[in-house]
């Protein structure tokens, strides 16, 4: 939950940053703690725990989740990821030219057409 000055109410953080995907129908229910702030306190505790059952906010959380696990890896990026990628390739072909080369060496020492 997130308190705003602002409105005066609370929404839920998980929904308000990855709900947009509501669908209509869908926005009746979730619309106090989602698209408008909650400022009824006195079912406050019932209302949450409701919120948080919900199959909208557990999406919105698997989301959350996902994201703050992603974040918290040290992962590299895609321009790391492509570098590294070309260098083996670059390496492979180094490979696979060597022996083309050594004959190419060979023949012309030989003095044979190739």
């Amino acid at each position: 939950m997130s308190y705003s000055k602002k409105d005066e109410g609370a929404y839920c953080l998980f929904c308000a940053l990855f709900g947009c995907g509501v669908v209509q129908f869908q926005r009746s229910k979730t619309e106090k703690l989602f698209f408008k702030p909650f400022q009824d306190w006195t079912n406050a505790l019932k209302v949450f725990d409701n919120h948080g059952k919900s199959q909208f906010h557990m999406s919105c959380a698997s989301v959350t989740s996902a994201l703050l696990s992603r974040c918290k890896t040290k992962s590299v990026g895609i321009g790391t990821h492509l570098k590294r990628t070309n260098l083996v390739l670059i390496e492979e072909n180094k490979k696979k030219l060597r022996p083309i080369i050594k004959t190419v060496i060979f023949c012309a020492q030989q003095g044979l057409a190739f």
